[in-house]
């Protein structure tokens, strides 16, 4: 149903690693009995050049950068919804695995809306605490003021 089968997929992921724009992690789970689940990342230099180049038209950022940050708000809040659950440990690990991600959801929610910037913290602040990204947190506090 997507651009891709998931053997093109593939392909073009293999393709990407082995050109050095796509880097591969082994992420650790939860359970040390399960077998570590690969994370891929973007290099910071392509990262850079999506955000600051023109390749895309401003509309379909506006929209691209809304999903995003709304996608980490509902994962913000999930986390948050989860305290004294079972799945708590659970959704801190996962903050633990995304916090890239998370934090690039931060510092654009931030440019665009500072309340939903402020949401994000406030849902996130247990889990920076408790897996020791507070100091993160409050930077992303005075940042977003």
């Amino acid at each position: 149903s997507g651009l891709f089968t998931a053997a093109e997929s593939e392909r073009i992921l293999a393709r990407l690693i082995e050109a050095r724009i796509v880097s591969v992690d082994m992420a650790k789970r939860a359970d040390l009995q399960a077998e570590p689940v690969p994370r891929f990342r973007l290099f910071e230099t392509i990262r850079s050049y999506a955000r600051y180049s023109a390749w895309m038209e401003e509309e379909e950022r506006q929209r691209t950068t809304k999903a995003f940050v709304d996608a980490w708000y509902r994962f913000a809040r999930r986390v948050s919804d989860s305290r004294h659950t079972p799945a708590e440990r659970e959704n801190f690990d996962q903050v633990e695995r995304e916090f890239e991600n998370i934090a690039g959801a931060i510092r654009l929610a931030a440019r665009v809306d500072r309340s939903l910037a402020s949401g994000l913290i406030a849902h996130l602040f247990r889990a920076c605490q408790r897996r020791g990204y507070l100091y993160d947190a409050i930077g992303w506090i005075e940042d977003s003021c």
